[in-house]
């Protein structure tokens, strides 16, 4: 699979609201992002508000590259 070229133009945000992914309901974006992530954990909390750590809670698990 191959990644359009209108994805990765240097001039505009791939993420903004005339982007591919801004036209593209949440069912396309999930289906799209399925490719990547196989899921996303996140743990218990230590603390809450500021001494939540958020960032050491998340974890992204990334698809596998199929064996060859």
């Amino acid at each position: 699979m191959a990644i359009p070229s209108e994805w990765t133009d240097p001039e505009g945000d791939p993420l903004g609201p005339e982007s591919t992914w801004g036209n593209w309901g949440l069912s396309e974006r999930r289906e799209f992002l399925a490719l990547f992530v196989d899921r996303v954990s996140v743990a218990r909390g230590v603390g809450r508000g500021r001494n939540a750590n958020t960032a050491e809670r998340v974890a992204v698990h990334w698809v596998e590259a199929p064996a060859e």
